[in-house]
């Protein structure tokens, strides 16, 4: 018996061997075993998928290879070497772990294709793999250990799925890897202060893991080529880490909507490259470290919706690329530096919701890009003094008043959405598809048509008053005269007036 299984194991070669051979002959073809693989892939397809004219439709079992297939690139061996067929509807129900045989495969992105079920284990076989993107998807389960395998990979896109457990420590292995995307999923767990060996790291992602708890592991502060680190909208706690002051390479610090604590390390003025610091809606004390005035690049501040105390840095005059400065909803004191008038490119300044003292600074005039300037809530005194932009300010304040009755929404509240102040988040209602009158506290809504549409017009005159350019927007007797032309247009509706916000007409 022990001779019979080798000589039965080569009269089954040659058998297939001389099949292939008749099927040519008969202008049939063998598909090459990574074609044969793919062919999994097209049988996972939902029927809808198959049917519909798509890349799957130029994928012929026929073929001797699949390198003529749409999505497919080959070696000039004949080998898969790329899969790659983003945005196309497969509505696929599971993963076929028969990919995990197309053992040259360098790129997988399987990106936005309506894909459910759990990443196979087997994907860690792939060791060639260099980018492996199964974004928005609906993918459930957990991040496989085994992807800790992939040691060439240098790009992991997971973003925009359903998956949970925690990060994996094996992902420390992957020495290569430049971009990891997790944010956006149901994960759990704190991060692992492993993945601080990723040196070639460039973008860390995770926030949109509410479930992501812990502290910030201060072994991250050796990702030195890091570019950005977004872990908004998780429940990381505690503080952010000093060692953060050593990301060098650092331009996006995304950490807001969190249960962080603590003071902003003084470090972070050594992220010479940092242009966006998110640290908003957070649990942040302290004061505001002089030392950020030392990024020069710096072009978003924003710290609002923390309990920060102690005054405003002059010194914050030198980041001198600053477009918007936040620190509204805190409890600020002390004067607004007269020093800010040299940042010249500051766009929008907010400062409301403090305990502000003292004058508004003429200075403030030279800022020649200034639009929005927000200072309600404070104790200044001579409100807007020697400003030219005074009365602007004061418009620009009362159309957020307006907006915030009208909404039903505080203008810093968490729920408005992404986090964005109300006027951001009205302006993006209204650039969408969804009628005007979903802007509208769900209370009003419900109406009679004709103060639905006066509220509506009422809307329309709130945008007005927060127009970006501080010279467009009316005086407060033009608001007056308008609201007051509002109030007397009931019976005369629909005649010789037109409401200043109209529904969208896109209401199926």
């Amino acid at each position: 018996m022990e001779n019979i299984a080798p000589y039965s194991f080569t009269t089954l070669l040659f058998s297939l061997l001389f099949f292939c051979l008749s099927l040519t002959k008969i202008g049939v073809t063998c598909l090459s075993p990574d074609g044969q693989a793919l062919l999994a892939l097209l049988s996972a397809a939902g029927p809808a998928a198959k049917s519909s004219p798509s890349v799957l439709s130029s994928w012929n079992p026929s073929s001797s290879t699949p390198c003529s297939w749409k999505g497919i690139t080959c070696s000039p061996q004949s080998r898969v070497i790329s899969l790659s067929i983003p945005d196309t509807f497969l509505n696929l129900s599971y993963l076929p772990p028969q990919l995990s045989s197309l053992s040259m495969l360098q790129l997988l992105n399987l990106s936005s294709t309506n894909v459910s079920g759990s990443i196979p284990p087997s994907f860690g076989q792939l060791t060639h793999l260099q980018l492996l993107d199964l974004s928005s998807n609906s993918l459930t389960g957990s991040i496989p250990a085994e992807l800790g395998r992939l040691s060439s990979l240098q790009f992991l896109f997971l973003n925009s799925n359903r998956m949970t457990g925690s990060i994996p420590q094996h992902l420390a292995n992957l020495t290569s890897l430049e971009v990891l995307c997790l944010q956006d999923n149901l994960l759990n767990g704190s991060i692992p202060s492993q993945l601080g060996s990723l040196t070639s790291l460039q973008q860390f992602r995770i926030g949109g893991n509410p479930y992501l708890t812990g502290q910030i592991p201060s072994q991250l502060g050796l990702l030195s080529n890091l570019t950005t680190f977004g872990a908004a909208s998780t429940g990381l706690s505690g503080a952010i880490p000093s060692t953060f002051g050593n990301l060098i390479n650092l331009q996006t610090l995304a950490l807001y909507d969190t249960e962080i604590s603590g003071s902003i390390p003084p470090e972070l003025g050594l992220c010479s490259e940092l242009r966006n610091l998110y640290l908003h809606m957070n649990k942040l004390t302290g004061s505001i470290p002089p030392q950020l005035s030392k990024l020069q690049k710096l072009t978003s501040l924003l710290l609002w919706g923390n309990a920060i105390t102690g005054p405003i840095p002059a010194e914050l005059s030198n980041c001198s690329s600053l477009v918007i400065f936040d620190v509204s909803s805190n409890d600020l004191s002390g004067e607004i530096p007269g020093d800010f008038g040299k940042l010249v490119v500051l766009e929008q300044l907010h400062l409301s919701d403090n305990s502000l003292t003292g004058k508004i600074p003429w200075q403030l005039s030279n800022c020649t890009s200034l639009s929005t300037v927000q200072l309600d809530k404070n104790q200044l005194s001579e409100y807007g003094y020697s400003m030219n932009i005074t009365e602007k300010s004061d418009v620009y304040s009362y159309g957020v008043v307006l907006l915030e009755i009208l909404s039903g929404r505080s203008a810093v509240e968490s729920h408005v959405g992404d986090g964005q102040h109300i006027v951001e988040w009205v302006k993006r209602k209204m650039g969408s598809f969804e009628p005007a009158v979903s802007i509208l506290d769900t209370k009003l809504q419900g109406l009679p048509d004709q103060m639905v549409q006066e509220m509506l017009q009422t809307l329309g005159i709130a945008m007005f008053c927060v127009n970006s350019s501080p010279s467009e927007r009316p005086t407060m007797k033009e608001v007056v005269a308008l609201l007051m032309e509002v109030k007397s247009q009931p019976e005369e509706m629909g005649k010789t007036s037109q409401p200043l916000i109209k529904q969208s007409s896109n209401q199926s």
